[in-house]
């Protein structure tokens, strides 16, 4: 059963990434962003029924190209990953300014947000 979930949910993200290209007809922004929070959900209920933490994707926190790039030089990759660090741990990564620390606090916080309503 879980099997078949997880194969439910990659199909969801890979269609949903599909939808993004650019020339494809498609719902808006904002029913994308809510099937993604959907599907985010889903992954924790399933990973807290397993005994583990699930990892999101940090590009669904749509950060600018090089706040997201700057953060995936530095190894992180997952949302998950951010929300351990402290304002002075991101500003220590090479590339990441006072700006980009406080455009990521505000996308991690309506990230929770809206993975919580």
């Amino acid at each position: 059963m879980n099997e078949l979930i997880i194969e439910c949910l990659d199909d969801l993200e890979a269609a949903l990434e599909w939808l993004e290209l650019p020339g494809q007809s498609r719902p808006g922004k904002a029913e994308i962003d809510k099937c993604r929070q959907n599907v985010a959900q889903l992954r924790r209920a399933l990973a807290s029924a397993r005994g583990r933490e699930e990892q999101t994707p940090l590009k669904w926190l749509d950060l600018p190209t090089g706040v997201s790039n700057a953060l995936l030089r530095a190894g992180y990759s997952t949302i998950e990953e951010l929300e351990k660090l402290t304002p002075s741990q991101l500003a220590s990564v090479p590339r990441i300014g006072g700006m980009s620390v406080k455009l990521v606090a505000s996308a991690l916080k309506t990230w929770k947000s809206r993975s919580l309503g």
